[in-house]
C-alpha cells in the first residue's frame, strides 16, 4: 500500500516538473521579428514637372430657367453640340399664358379708368374757370386722375413682366458649346434657378492640373497632343487654398494657340517648366507608398524599427514615385509590405 502511494506521488511530481519546464521554454522563446526589403531613395535633379491634366472649358455655364414650372420637353442630350439661341428645355406655359391674359385685362381696365379720369378732370377744370366749383373740388379730381395714371403704369409694368415670364418658358443656349450634363427630365417640376444642364462654351479650352504642395505654380509649360506635337500653355489661375484631403493646389493653364483642339474631359500629359521648390525631390518605388494614414507616407528603417514619414507626391510614373518630405538620401526606405506595418514596429532589414 505504501509503495503504491509512493509511485502515485512520484508520477504527480514528474508531471508538475514537466509542465513548469514547458512553460519556461515557451516564455524563453523570442518574439518573431519580420524581415523587410529596403532600398535607398534616389535624388531627382530636374527642372521639369510632368503631370496629368484634364481638358476643361474656359467657361462652364449652369443653365437654369428664370421661372419655375413643369418641364414640357428636353431637346438635347449630354454631349450634344448646340448653337447660340438653340432651345434646350421648355416649360409648360399654360399658367404663364393665363397670367398674361389677366395682366392684359388689367391694362385695358386701367386704361379705361384713366380715360374717364382725364375727361372728368377736363370738365372740372372748365367748371372751375366758370367758378361753379371751388379749388378743393378741383384738387380732388386731379388726385383721382393721378391715381388712375399710377394704376395704368403699374398694369403696363405687370404686362411687361408677364410677357418676359412667358418668353422664359424656352431655355436657350447663351453661347455655342457642348452640353456636359443634364439634370432634369420632362414632367419634372423645377423651381426658379434650378440648374437643368451644364454648357461648356466654345470660348477656349484649358488644362486643369493638381500641383504638389510647396511648389510655386510654374508660369509656362507644354501639353502633349494626340499627334505627338506639343502646344504651349500659360498659367491663368490657381486656387486660393490647398485641397483639404490631397493637399494639392488646383491650377488652370490656358492654351496659347486658340486653334488647338482638345476633347473635353480627356487626360493629357503636361510638362511645366521652372519648378521652384524648397526641398529636394526624391524617387522611391511605387510599392513603398502607403495611403492608410491621413495622407500619403513612406516607412523608414531606423534603429531596427519601422518609422512612418509623411510625404507629398510630386508625380507617379510606371514604377517609381517622385516625392518630397523629411527624407534624406541616407535613409533606408521600406519597399515592400508597407500595408502590414505599424509605427515603431520591430523589423529586420533585408537589402
Amino acid at each position: 500500500m505504501h509503495k503504491k502511494i509512493f509511485y502515485i506521488s512520484a508520477l504527480l511530481l514528474l508531471f508538475i516538473v514537466a509542465g513548469c519546464t514547458d512553460e519556461k521554454a515557451q516564455k524563453s522563446e523570442p518574439p518573431y521579428i519580420p524581415w523587410v526589403k529596403t532600398v535607398s531613395a534616389v535624388a531627382v535633379n530636374e527642372n521639369i514637372l510632368s503631370l496629368s491634366g484634364i481638358v476643361k472649358a474656359r467657361y462652364e455655364s449652369p443653365l437654369a430657367f428664370q421661372v419655375g414650372g413643369r418641364i414640357l420637353s428636353r431637346e438635347v442630350d449630354a454631349g450634344a453640340n448646340v448653337e447660340v439661341g438653340e432651345v434646350v428645355f421648355t416649360i409648360d406655359p399654360r399658367d404663364l399664358d393665363e397670367e398674361l391674359r389677366v395682366t392684359k385685362a388689367q391694362v385695358t381696365s386701367a386704361k379705361s379708368s384713366l380715360t374717364t379720369a382725364a375727361s372728368e378732370l377736363k370738365r372740372y377744370q372748365s367748371l372751375y374757370v366758370e367758378k361753379y366749383i371751388g379749388k378743393q373740388e378741383l384738387e380732388r379730381v386731379k388726385l383721382a386722375k393721378q391715381e388712375a395714371t399710377s394704376r395704368f403704369d403699374t398694369a403696363l409694368a405687370n404686362l411687361e413682366r408677364a410677357k418676359n415670364a412667358r418668353s422664359y418658358t424656352q431655355l436657350t443656349a447663351p453661347s455655342a458649346g457642348v452640353i456636359l450634363d443634364t439634370f432634369a427630365e420632362p414632367g419634372q417640376v423645377v423651381p426658379l434657378g434650378y440648374t437643368v444642364a451644364i454648357l461648356a462654351q466654345n470660348k477656349g479650352r484649358e488644362i486643369e492640373v493638381s500641383l504638389p504642395e510647396k511648389f510655386q505654380a510654374p508660369q509656362v509649360g507644354e501639353v502633349l497632343l494626340n499627334n505627338g506635337q506639343h502646344a504651349a500653355i500659360e498659367l491663368r489661375e490657381i486656387s486660393g487654398a490647398a485641397d483639404n484631403v490631397s493637399r494639392s493646389w488646383r491650377a488652370r493653364y490656358r492654351l496659347i494657340q486658340s486653334t488647338v483642339e482638345l476633347a473635353l474631359g480627356s487626360i493629357v500629359k503636361v510638362d511645366l517648366a521652372k519648378v521652384i521648390t524648397n526641398e529636394n525631390i526624391l524617387s522611391v518605388p511605387l510599392s513603398a507608398l502607403d495611403e492608410r494614414g491621413k495622407g500619403p507616407r513612406i516607412w523608414i528603417f531606423k534603429a531596427r524599427k519601422a518609422i512612418p514619414v509623411p510625404i507629398n507626391i510630386v508625380s507617379l510614373e510606371n514604377e517609381i514615385a517622385k516625392i518630397q518630405g523629411d527624407v534624406s538620401l541616407n535613409d533606408r526606405v521600406i519597399a515592400l509590405g508597407t500595408h502590414l506595418l505599424i509605427p515603431n514596429m520591430a523589423v529586420r532589414e533585408l537589402r
